[in-house]
């Protein structure tokens, strides 16, 4: 129950966050393409499934991550992972299993 308390805090300090003009283009972030990091916030805050790079990157999969990445997308991996780590809830990325979970999660309500 705890744990479920704390994921919904996580979303609403996510949806704060979705407030802050700078948020996708932060300096913080320069090298992500703007585009991937809109997926990612689609995902967290919808649970529309984003595309195979984005999955992969937040599956913690490797090699389908380097398979599906163009070169934008590769240069800009470090502060993908950087933005995926400090900034969306760690209930929603790390496996396949929780993707998948959060997908559906978001989609039944």
């Amino acid at each position: 129950m705890a744990t479920q308390m704390k994921s919904s805090h996580d979303i609403e300090e996510f949806r704060e966050s979705l407030k802050t003009p700078t948020l996708s283009d932060s300096r913080e972030y320069r090298k992500a393409p703007v585009h991937i990091l809109d997926s990612i916030n689609r995902y967290v805050e919808h649970g529309i499934e984003p595309g195979g790079f984005v999955t992969a990157v937040l599956s913690n999969d490797l090699a389908a991550t380097l398979q599906a990445a163009d070169a934008k997308s590769l240069r800009g991996l470090p502060d993908i992972l950087q933005y995926i780590f400090w900034e969306i809830p760690s209930v929603c990325w790390g496996s396949k299993a929780k993707v998948k979970a959060w997908i559906g999660d978001k989609n039944k309500t």
